[in-house]
Parts: structure tokens; sequence; C-alpha cells
């Protein structure tokens, strides 16, 4: 918080404020005249002050209306900006739990949506019990809405959702049940909502929305100043000034700290409130506001300068002061920062008055401090608070101010003279100093450059450190794909300062370093993409190294020694493809945590004193093709969290002794195709979350009876030897199996609580065993000899991918469960007939070049509710009404459709050939849209998707639909393909009728 946004902050705070409080009234009692929903519960004063977590929790029986009422009502909560308490994470068990429990508590409106299996489920009870307590003791809202359920039965406990309740309270005690229907009993007798009453189910959800959001509204105090200090005082101050109750044009002067750039409008003659921040100059009022009478009644310009004389000139008399802040309310401003209230956490109030008054009333001082000390502890406010070497991130603007103050500390000379300044940073005078012999000095302290801000080739002379005998930072670098070199030094390099910390130079373009170059107070060596082959030759202290990064150095061959480099954190060798291994002692090196030495190719094995780096956290050997065995030692890493083994394709076995490495989370050994087995010692790695063999294609079995009681994810996709399933855990939430040969699922399965995703490829076995049925969430018929779907697919109530890619004897499809989310028929040459229907109006269609589908498939893959289909073809349907010739921009315009309570479009453009042939043709290419909704020329939303293809044969299809509110007044559909032998063709959109009408 600078003190331009201190001042800003009151002038937003009392215009904006104000002004919204006045509208805010209006509308309030518009809508307390026109609505007849039913009156809320009562709120107390205490619970309605409170701060909530959720604005509203709902309670529902999720088999009866989570796919239909209650996926609408929340979508229609996030349309509205609602927050609604969603329980997807919690696992459900015999009672709610405290989690649970807490979420009813911080919720300001309690939802029941009552339906026919309710009272079936102990747990819908539950929550009823404790929503019926926290009305009556917190006096939180409570809405019963009556889902295909008559609310008399719900108080007298009859008909069909009596007898269900009956059912529930077999085997319960008679406490229990009496505090479920006490609840049931009180709750039937608020004013709900009853959908019976209601012919149209969307009507009803956006009366219940708008309903609790005007509950929300009025009950709700605005948030919208909470962060703000020390603004009542300015508030009740400037109110008088603002005069809002007026029509006259007024304009109003704020005297105070500076500001940060002018706010231009262009106006029209119409009620307005303007405010012109840190005007300096009479020229800016004269353009904007000279006169009143270029403003409308009740208009309000607000003008914020440091000087008086200004706002007197122009005879504006309302003019109001602003201090710095109080030193309490400095104390404020930082505790927002430091502790996100306005006052000192318990056994810091010491601390933090200390630091309010070192810093004085700046609220930008207060501001940086505060988040610089935010989450510490006590002791590390003790330690920072004396320091002044500790490094805090500052603002770019104070970034562009201190390297103006540096430019000019030395007065005009050192302007005129780059060379007698402490750091140079500006391209031109980097670029000066390093071509003049002469223009260096003892005075430069450290360089940064990006060689990317130059656009000729740089030339170091030879001489160009020899005079900067105090350099300390030296960074070379190029911004992200820039592949150009542009930094030569054609007379070698001789000299760098000893007191060199940090070395960063990015494509270094000589094959060694200066062989006096000095190392003991090197603390960072970065030197990417260099032409190196080594570094140095004898020993050399390097007791303050803590980062080496060589990552992409093609030629080098070895590492020196770095015995001496006992703080050394992290090395990073990434793509350094000629080294062979690592010829340093590394028994010094306690102190590793991160070893990465991916692409490493040609390493052939890792030093046996690796083992002393028992600190180590990350070691990553992906690619290390060469690498053909582990070192023994392996165990020893018992801080190893990270092992990364992908593409070890020379690794045959891993060293028994990983079973040491006990807090190992994450094992990655994908396309190791030597691998035939893993030792049984994997057992012990019992915080192991995820182990991923992918590709393993010589791996035939996994240890067994062993339970790995952390694992979440194995996967072990296209390992084609694996035969028998794997019951390495039961507590995993994700199996993924394609590519196996796994072709039975045993019955324990079922009791894999926590398995949330099993991806299997088919198999006929499968048909026998039923209760995988329940489990499969992805199956995998690809490039199979299907000719039909079997009729067990269908019973797959979890099913959310069918994949038939390349299925090509498929001629018929038929048996989709309605689950089915996404479906890939890509390149089923034999398909004719689409034997079936879509119920799911979120899925997915592939029919990539299945060129035989008949007239009546391609109809209903057209006609389907879809998110998005791909088919072949070679004209848009002539009912897609909105037509063009070029369908890579397509507007519709609200005056074009039909009035309707949301707008439900389908848009379709046709791909075709352009008759270019170029090398590459053949690849894979990507189609995709872009939807904008506008309101009034504003645009409010935006949407956009892509989608790879392959090879096309023909001219295709691509439609996708989309749904909004009918509020937009415009909708522009844009498609794109990256292709130069396909494009875009005719277009056409079409308006779908509202969902309440099928």
């Amino acid at each position: 918080m600078n003190s331009s946004f201190f001042l800003g902050s009151v002038v937003a705070a009392i215009g904006f404020f104000s002004v919204f409080r006045k509208f805010r009234v209006k509308q309030d009692n518009k809508e307390q005249t026109n609505s007849t929903s039913p009156p809320p519960s009562s709120v107390s004063p205490s619970y309605s002050s409170q701060s909530w977590t959720h604005q509203v929790f709902p309670s529902f029986h999720g088999e009866d209306v989570r796919v239909d009422f209650l996926s609408h009502i929340q979508k229609e909560f996030r349309r509205k900006g609602i927050i609604p308490f969603i329980d997807n994470e919690i696992r459900r068990g015999e009672s709610i739990g405290p989690e649970l429990i807490n979420a009813i508590r911080e919720s300001k409106i309690a939802v029941v949506l009552f339906s026919r299996n309710y009272a079936s489920s102990k747990w819908c009870l539950d929550e009823l019990v404790e929503i019926m307590k926290c009305r009556e003791e917190f006096g939180q809202t409570v809405i019963p809405i009556f889902y295909k359920v008559d609310p008399s039965n719900v108080k007298k406990l009859t008909g069909d959702f009596g007898s269900v309740f009956r059912n529930t309270c077999e085997g319960k005690t008679k406490e229990v049940i009496g505090r479920w229907r006490q609840a049931l009993a009180k709750l039937a007798t608020i004013a709900g909502y009853d959908s019976r009453n209601w012919y149209n189910e969307a009507a009803m959800i956006e009366k219940i929305v708008i309903d609790i959001l005007n509950m929300l509204n009025n009950s709700t105090p605005s948030s919208d100043f909470d962060s703000f200090v020390g603004m009542q005082a300015h508030m009740e101050n400037m109110e008088s000034k603002l005069g809002l109750g007026s029509d006259e044009v007024r304009m109003v002067g704020i005297w105070g700290p500076p500001g940060i750039g002018v706010a231009q409008y262009m106006l029209q003659n119409k009620k307005v409130i303007v405010v012109l921040d840190n005007v300096d100059r009479s020229i800016y009022l004269d353009a904007i506001a000279k006169e009143i009478r270029w403003f409308g009644p009740g208009s309000r310009i607000i003008i914020t300068t440091q000087d008086k004389k200004l706002l007197k000139a122009y005879g504006i008399n309302h003019i109001y002061k602003v201090d710095y802040p109080s030193p309490y309310e400095a104390c404020q401003i930082f505790c927002m920062y430091a502790f996100d209230q306005k006052f000192p956490k318990v056994d810091f109030e010491e601390l933090a008055w200390e630091v309010t008054l070192l810093l004085g009333q700046l609220p930008l001082g207060l501001r940086v401090m505060g988040s610089y000390f935010r989450g510490m502890s006590k002791q590390e406010w003790k330690n920072a608070l004396p320091s002044e070497d500790e490094r805090i991130e500052m603002h770019n603007l104070l970034v562009q101010l201190g390297r103006e103050i540096v430019r000019c500390e030395l007065g005009k000379r050192s302007i005129r003279e780059p060379g007698q300044r402490q750091f140079l940073v500006d391209a031109k005078d980097v670029c000066d100093v390093l071509t003049d012999d002469t223009a260096g000095s003892r005075n430069v302290l450290g360089i940064n450059l990006n060689l990317s801000d130059i656009e000729d080739k740089l030339n170091v002379c030879e001489r160009a450190f020899k005079r900067m005998s105090n350099l300390k930072f030296l960074r070379f670098h190029y911004a992200y794909g820039d592949q150009s070199d542009k930094l030569y030094l054609p007379q070698g390099l001789k000299y760098l300062s000893r007191k060199l910390r940090l070395l960063e130079w990015e494509r270094y373009p000589l094959t060694c370093l200066p062989s006096n170059f000095h190392t003991e107070y090197l603390v960072k060596l970065k030197m990417r993409y260099n032409k190196l082959h080594k570094l140095w030759e004898s020993n050399r202290p390097l007791r303050n190294l803590k980062w080496i990064d060589f990552s992409y150095s093609k030629d080098l061959k070895k590492l020196p020694d770095l015995s001496t480099a006992n703080n050394l954190r992290e090395v990073v060798l990434t793509e350094c493809s000629s080294l062979v291994e690592l010829l340093f002692s590394i028994e010094n090196v306690i102190n590793l945590q991160r070893l990465i030495l991916f692409g490493c190719s040609s390493l052939v094995m890792l030093p046996s004193s690796i083992e002393r780096a028992t600190n180590l956290l990350h070691l990553s050997l992906v690619g290390c093709s060469s690498l053909v065995e582990l070192p023994n030692s392996l165990g020893n890493f018992s801080n190893l969290k990270n092992l990364y083994l992908d593409r070890c394709t020379g690794l045959v076995e891993l060293p028994y002794s990983i079973g040491n490495a006990t807090n190992l989370q994450l094992l990655s050994l994908d396309m190791c195709t030597g691998l035939v087995e893993l030792p049984s010692s994997i057992g012990n790695l019992h915080k192991l979350l995820y182990l991923t063999l992918k590709g393993c294609l010589k791996l035939e079995i996994l240890p067994i009876n062993i339970n790995l009681e952390s694992l979440e994810k194995l996967d072990l996709t296209d390992c084609s030897r694996l035969k028998l399933f794997p019951e390495i855990s039961t507590n995993i939430k994700y199996l993924e199996l394609k590519g196996t040969a796994v072709k039975e699922v045993p019955l324990s399965i079922k009791s894999w609580s926590r398995l949330d995703c099993l991806e299997m490829s088919y198999s006929e076995n499968l048909k026998n065993y039923p209760h995988a049925l329940d489990i499969i969430t992805t199956l995998y018929l690809d490039d199979t000899k299907l000719q039909e779907i079997h009729p067990w697919v269908k019973r797959s109530n979890r099913l959310w991918g069918l994949m038939l890619d390349k299925c090509k004897k498929l001629v018929s499809l038929s048996h989709i469960p309605d689950s089915l989310s996404y479906l890939d028929a890509s390149n089923c040459e034999s398909l004719e007939i689409l034997d079936c229907s879509f119920h799911n109006p979120e899925i997915y269609l592939d029919f990539t070049n299945c060129l035989k589908l008949n007239k009546e498939a391609r109809e209903l893959i057209i006609q389907t509710e879809s998110k998005r289909a791909f088919l072949p073809g070679r004209e848009v349907p002539a009912y897609f009404t909105y037509r063009a010739t070029n369908g890579s921009s397509m507007t519709v315009k609200s005056n074009q459709w039909s009035l309707s309570t949301t707008g439900r479009f389908k848009a379709c453009v046709l791909l075709v050939d352009k008759g270019v042939v170029r090398a590459g043709d053949g690849k894979k290419m990507e189609i995709y849209h872009h939807v904008t909704y506008r309101k009034n020329g504003l645009t409010l939303y935006e949407e956009a998707a892509n989608k790879y293809l392959p090879v096309l044969l023909t001219e295709h299809l691509y439609i996708i639909e989309v749904e909004t509110e009918a509020a937009f007044t415009e909708i522009v559909f844009k498609f794109g393909i990256e292709s130069d032998k396909w494009g875009i063709g005719e277009g056409g959109v079409l308006q779908l009728p509202d969902k309440d009408k099928h």
C-alpha cells in the first residue's frame, strides 16, 4: 500500500461505496416489493455478522437428484456468484464427521432437498438434525425444497417417504429415531418450494436461486472495504463535500500524497463519476474537466493532487486534505499484511509495534514489510529485524526507481560514463562498457544483461573485465525461445573477478574457463547451453558453492572435483549427452538435495561415493539410456522422495536396497524396456504414492503379498507381458492396465474402497466378471477385431470413456451406457450403423474417418446433444439457419434468435481440402474454436478448446454446442486449424430449443 494507493482508497471507498449503497437500497426495495418467495428463517445478529466459508449448504440424496436437479441448481448458483459447499472430497461413513459438521455451521443458508429416498440415508438424516440445531442455536436460514415429494408425507412420515424412513429406522435406538422425527416435523412446517406446483423446473430453479441471492444480499453487510484502514473518518468528512443528494455538478478536490498516472475518460453529456488521479498540471484539467457544463446533472468529478493552488485556480472550493495514517492506523495496515487481520497475533504485539515504528507512517513500507513477515515464527521475526542483508522482493516500480537512482548517483559523470556505476542493467550501458577497454572500473559490482535486448553481435574486448576487480554478480541470459548467439569473445577471456558470488552465463562461447578463475566466494554457477569441455583442472576451494547448473552442455565430458563443496545443495546437468561418468569425489557433499541427470545418455554409472548424500530428496536419471545398474547404496538415501528412472533402457533390475528408501513417495520407471521384475523389498515403501511402469515391455509379474498402504496411482500401461491382475495394494485410487495382457478381474477388487479409476484393455474374458462392470471407468478396445459391442458393456454404470480407434471390422455400434462421456470411434473404416442413443449431454463424439457411416448414423451424430462431435461430411446441414460461406468467424446477434430463458446453440463448420501438399501433412494437426459472449459490445465471457486430429482422408464436419444466458446481445464463434492442407470452409449456427421444452 503506497501513499497514492492510500489516497486512491479514500476516493474509491467514498465515491463508489456511496453510489453503490444508494443503488443497493433501491434494488432491495424493488426486490422486496416484487418477491413472492417464502420468508427466510430468523437470523440472529451474531450469526448474520459472522464470516461464512460457504454461502449455501445443500443437503440431498445423491442418487435421486445429483445428475439432474442438483446439477442444474448448482450451475445456476455459479452463474449468480453463489458459493455452495461441495462434498466430493468427503468420504462417507457411518456418521457425519467433524469436517461436515463444520461445513454446515459455516454456511449462511442450508437448502434441504427432499426427494423420495432422502430418508433412506442415515447420513442425510444426521445432516438434517445438525442443520435444525444450527437454525435454533445460531439462526441459520433453512430452505426446504420438496422435489417430487408431498410435504405432508415428510411431516407425517406417510406414503413412500414414510416407508423409506421406517426401513432406515430398523435397528436404530429410540433416541436417534426421535431426533430424526423431530427434525423432519419441524422442517416440514417451514415455507419452502414444492416442485409439484411448478410446471417448468428451470423457472423453479431460477426463482429459488434469485430468492437465495436476495437473502444473502439483504442480510450480508458489504465486505468490499473491510481491508481498508482508517476510512470511516474520511468518509464522514467527505460525504458532505460530495453532496450526493443534489443534482448539481460538483468538483471535489482531494489534496494529499502523490498518485501514479493519469486516468482519462471519454465523457458524454450524462451523469457520471470521474476520478482524476495525481493531476499536477492545468493542461489535464483543461482537456478533461475544464467546465461544469460538460457533464450532466448529478455528476461528481473527484480530483487528487499535491498542488492545492491548482484546485483553487479552477474555483474548486470543496477540498479535503488526506494525511498519512495515525500510528494506530499504521499498525493496523501492517497487521493486515502480516497477519491477515487488523491486530497482532498473541505474543507478537511488541514485535508488530517495533516494526511499525521503524517504518514510520508510510503505507508502502508497511505493506511490503507486512508481506515479508507473514507466516514467520516469533524467532524468525527477531532474527530478521536487526538484519539489513535479507532479500526482499520489490515492486517493479521500485526496481525502476532504484535503477534510476544508481544511474544518477555520481551526478552527470555517471550518466555519461556507465563504467563508474555499481550496477549495470541497461543493455546499451552494458554494451558500452564491455566494448571499451577503458570503460570498466573498480566501482562495478554487478552486471545483468538480457542479450535478447540487443540487436547486433556483442564482441567483448580483451580487457573488459580486467578493471572490474570488485565484480560480484555477472549474469548474461536470453529471453525464452531466443536461440541466437549474440555474445562473442574474439580475444578470449583471461580474467574474471576473484570476488564473484554469482556467475550465470548462458551460451558461454569458449571451451574452458580462465585458468586463474577463483571460486572461493562463488555461490551459484549456472552456465547453460555452453561450449565447455571442462571447467578447471586442479582442486579449488568451493566452500560457498550451493548451486551448479550446466544443462544442455553437449560437449561437457566431466565435472571437476567437488569434494570441497560441502554446502552444495543442487546439481543440474540436464541433456549433458557427452557426460560419461561423474568423476568427482562427493563424500563431503552431505547437503546435496537435488541431483538432476536428465538426458545424460552417455552416463554409464554413478559414483559409489554418492551414498554419502544422505539428504538427497530428488534424483532424476531420466533418459540415462547407457546406465546398466544402480549402486547398492541406493537404500542409504533415507530422505529421498522422488526417484525418476524413465527411459533407462539399459536397466535390468533395481537393487534390493531400494526398500530402505522408506521416505520415497514417487518411483517412475516409464519405458524401462529392459526391466524384467521389481524386487520384493518395494513392499517396505510404505509412503510410496505413485508407481508408474508405463511401457516396461519385459515386465511379466509384480511382487505378491505386499500392500503398499499409501499407494494412490499404479500405471502399467503397455506392459504387454503382464498377465496377472496386480494386487499390489488395496488402497489404489487410479489403476491403468490398458495395453497389458490382463484378462481377469479378481473378485477382491470390490473391496478396494478407494478405487476411482480403472483403465483396461478389452478381453473376451471380461464378460465373465460382472463385478468389474461397476469398477471400470475407461475401456480400451483399440485396434481389435470386434464386429460389435457386447451387451454387458451397457451395464458398466461407471464407464466414462470407450476407445474404439482402428476397430476396422466394427460394422454396428450399440449397447452404449448412459454414463459415457467420451467415445472415440475414429478410423473404424467398416462402421455403418449406430443402433444406439447418447444420453449424456456432456459427451464428446469422435467418428474421424468413419467413411461408411450411413445417412441415419450421420444425422444421429449431428442431432445428438453433445459438447463436441467430429464426423465425415461434405456440407453443413441446411437447418443450420445462420449461414456463413467462411465459417472461421460467425456472429449471431440477439435480434436473430427467439426469446428464451437460455440460449443454446450448435455451431458447425466444414473442413475442406485446400489442395496444398507439403512435407509434414501426414502428421497430426490441431483444430480449435473460440466463443465470445458480448453484451452491448462489451465482452463478458469467453471459452475455448482444441482437438488434435489424425490424418484426414476426406472432408469432415466439426460441431460444438454451447449454452448461455439470454442476457447476451451477441455470440461470436471462431474456428481455426493448424494445417497447410486443410482449412475452414462454410459454417452455420443452429439455435436449439430450451431443455424444458424437449
